[in-house]
C-alpha cells in the first residue's frame, strides 16, 4: 500500500491506508457513466458502482 507523504492525505497518515481515493472513485464512476451512454450495448459488462473496490 502507498502511504501518503504529501498533500492533505499526509495529515491522516496510516489511517488513509485501505480507503479509496475519492477523486479516483469519482473519475471511475464518470467514465462508467460515459461508457454506458456512448456504448449502451456494453453496459451489462460494466461493474455496478457499488462494486468498485480498492485493489
Amino acid at each position: 500500500s502507498l502511504r501518503p507523504r504529501r498533500g492533505r492525505a499526509s495529515y491522516v497518515g496510516d489511517h488513509a491506508l485501505g480507503v479509496p481515493d475519492p477523486g479516483a472513485l469519482a473519475v471511475a464512476l464518470l467514465f462508467m457513466a460515459l461508457a454506458d451512454i456512448h456504448e449502451p450495448a456494453t453496459a451489462p459488462r460494466l461493474p455496478a458502482p457499488g462494486h468498485i473496490t480498492v485493489i
